[in-house]
């Protein structure tokens, strides 16, 4: 709510010294127009090009010489005038300026001041709001900083004084100068989910380039320092150029100063996107901040930045999330979009209160990676036409297992983005939705609101899909609504929770599901991990013999079709080893680890019957099938991954 003050007596009124008609008698304009022409001093008098005309003409009919007749005389001796100080020109050097001279450029300047100040004036009367002449107020540094310099200057506006009202809620003052500016309104519009109350105040541009000036004085630390930006995509383009990698990004952000928000915060982002970050944390310690990036699953340092550093960057991206400012002592979740060229990157961050301030995490996601194909997943050619097959049935579940983060989401994007086509209608249901696909209905569930996943599976069915994807089931009656869509001539994506492809089953019916109806509605059962690639410029050869040992026990392991196809007299594995271009890690980029339950009659009935997980694993292992582990070392044998890689994915020794 913007209010206008309503006197300087006001206890929650911050004192400045306001200057409006009412409470102007000497010096001011208004007062200055009601008295005649021949009492106001010449410096007192409006400056109208009509009114200096007409004084030089009434001269000249003084001296008893006709207006036309000095302009025919000045227009005779034009030339002349011009070579003489032609001459001079060249004869003479410049002149420093002189008293005369200095004064009269002082008389203009204040002239010009005066009519900026009338028009301040005006626009206040015209907006009913107050005038304020910075020039004489008091303005508070740390006030200032809650808006960025940038967008405070585009905008034309300043926060000059923040307040805490005696009877709850807090105050700010503004002054602008158009009300109906929209970034401004913009910048006014978020400052109410701060301040229960806005005191907006007209002010000229003159004025307020006296508040703009506080934004060189250095603010304390524990300033609350914020901002609304935008992400500036020139900018970010710019960084990139000069960031291959965390060392590069480390030295660009040592040479941006502490204060500006703006560019630090332009460089984190180029930082994390050219490094193909997937998450920046920014984590308060006691004396300084440590800022991270987790780049392919693995978290890795980046800088130390300074305290106010910290705060800086804190604020601004509370700001562009729509957070709450003033609220330090909660957990607050929000998002904004970084326009980036032609696409859109959706920025999510949460921010929780911790032990030395405020700890934020900004989850990255980028289109570039749901913009894999199905073969850059890391399917085998044998496991891409099965899937490729059963994705082209007309009904069924396919069901994809494992942790956060195994990439369960990027999966099933791929599988809709291959089964996309104008004739057939695609809905989704998702928490929330992390990626937008074009030509698909994307719906995010809102438990608040009663829009659950069960309730938004029984809304989606009543849309008339083909195909649908359910990001997670959860409970029974999610379970039940899914199998029955697949049931009824609809092919359904969704992911469960289980450590492997076996454990889907059983976890399902311990959910309450029968599982006579569940075999009949099962296509495939997939699951994954993440292992990091090896870096291709640095990976060198292994000469550990306990490596060669564990790859050849686990090739004697696989299916007679897959053993013949890799089994051979000497193996050739790789290890990292780190170099500039991996950031001195040994690895760049992730590839998936998969194992894939095709559900055929023989496993159809054994899932009717309500089996265990060893059951289901059992059974499987008859049908050509894969684990995770077995897929790993495959990979490793094609130089793609490492032995540490896969061990630590799929939890071997």
């Amino acid at each position: 709510m913007f209010v206008a003050p309503k006197n300087d007596s006001d206890k929650n009124q911050i004192p400045l010294r306001l200057l409006s008609d009412d409470q102007t008698t000497q010096g001011s304009p208004t007062a200055d127009a009601k008295k005649p022409n021949d009492e106001r001093k010449p410096e007192d008098r409006p400056f109208l090009g009509t009114e200096l005309k007409d004084s030089s003409a009434a001269s000249f009919h003084r001296r008893g010489v006709r207006v036309r007749d000095a302009r025919a005389a000045q227009k005779d001796g034009a030339q002349e005038r011009n070579d003489f100080y032609a001459a001079r020109d060249q004869d003479t050097p410049k002149k420093e300026p002189q008293p005369e001279e200095i004064r009269l450029q002082d008389r203009l300047e204040a002239i010009k001041k005066k009519e900026q100040e009338l028009l301040a004036r005006k626009k206040a009367k015209e907006h009913n709001l107050p005038y304020i002449d910075l020039t004489i107020a008091p303005i508070d540094t740390q006030a200032v900083w809650l808006v960025d310099q940038k967008q405070a200057e585009k905008a034309g506006l300043a926060v000059l004084h923040t307040l805490k009202k005696d009877g709850g809620g807090s105050a700010a003052q503004i002054a602008l100068t158009n009300p109906e500016n929209q970034l401004a309104q913009q910048i006014l519009k978020k400052l109410t989910q701060d301040f229960s109350h806005l005191n907006v105040f007209i002010a000229s541009p003159r004025s307020l380039k006296k508040a703009w000036a506080r934004y060189l004085d250095s603010p304390q630390s524990e300033a609350r320092i914020t901002g609304q930006i935008e992400i500036e995509v020139d900018e970010i383009k710019r960084v990139q150029k000069q960031v291959k990698n965390v060392a590069d990004l480390q030295k660009l952000v040592k040479k941006v100063s502490p204060q500006k928000a703006s560019e630090l915060l332009e460089v984190v982002i180029a930082g994390a996107l050219q490094t193909e970050a997937s998450d920046i944390h920014l984590e308060a310690r006691e004396q300084d901040s440590l800022l991270r990036f987790r780049i392919d699953g693995v978290l890795q340092d980046v800088i130390f930045l300074p305290a106010l550093s910290h705060h800086v960057l804190v604020n601004r991206i509370k700001l562009l999330s729509e957070m709450k400012l003033n609220r330090k002592d909660i957990a607050q979740d929000g998002r904004f979009t970084i326009a980036y060229g032609e696409s859109k990157i959706e920025v999510r961050v949460s921010v929780i209160p911790a032990a030395y301030g405020e700890n934020i995490v900004i989850r990255i996601l980028n289109p570039k990676a749901i913009s894999l194909g199905l073969k850059d997943l890391g399917f085998r050619d044998d496991e891409l036409v099965l899937i490729q097959r059963e994705l082209q049935r007309p009904n069924g579940m396919i069901i994809t297992t494992g942790p956060t983060g195994s990439g369960k989401t990027t999966a099933l994007y791929a599988f809709v983005r291959t089964v996309a086509t104008k004739e057939k209608k695609v809905i989704t249901l998702e928490d929330p939705v992390e990626y937008h696909l074009p030509q698909i209905t994307q719906t995010q569930i809102e438990p608040d609101r009663g829009y659950t996943f069960a309730a938004g599976l029984r809304a989606i069915l009543r849309q008339d899909p083909d195909i649908i994807l359910v990001g997670e089931i959860r409970d029974k009656e999610t379970a039940e609504i899914a199998i029955h869509a697949a049931l009824t001539g609809h092919l359904l994506f969704s992911t469960l929770h289980t450590n492997d492809a076996a454990g889907a089953v059983p976890r399902l019916v311990e959910m309450g599901v029968n599982p006579a109806i569940l075999s009949a509605a099962l296509n495939n059962i997939l699951a994954q991990r993440l292992v990091r690639r090896l870096c291709i410029k640095c990976k060198r050869a292994n000469d550990n013999p306990a490596d060669y040992q564990f790859v050849s026990e686990i090739i004697a392991s696989l299916p007679p079709v897959l053993q013949k196809k890799h089994q051979r007299a000497k193996y050739e594995i790789f290890q990292p080893v780190g170099c500039p271009s991996c950031n001195n890690t040994g690895y760049r980029g992730r590839i998936g680890l998969f194992e894939i339950i095709h559900i055929d009659s023989d496993l159809e009935k054994l899932i009717a019957g309500g089996p265990s997980h060893a059951h289901v694993k059992e059974a499987a292992a008859g049908k050509h099938f894969t684990n995770m582990l077995q897929d790993g070392v495959i990979k490793i044998i094609s130089g793609i991954t490492s032995v540490t890689e896969v061990k630590s994915a799929v939890g071997q020794d």
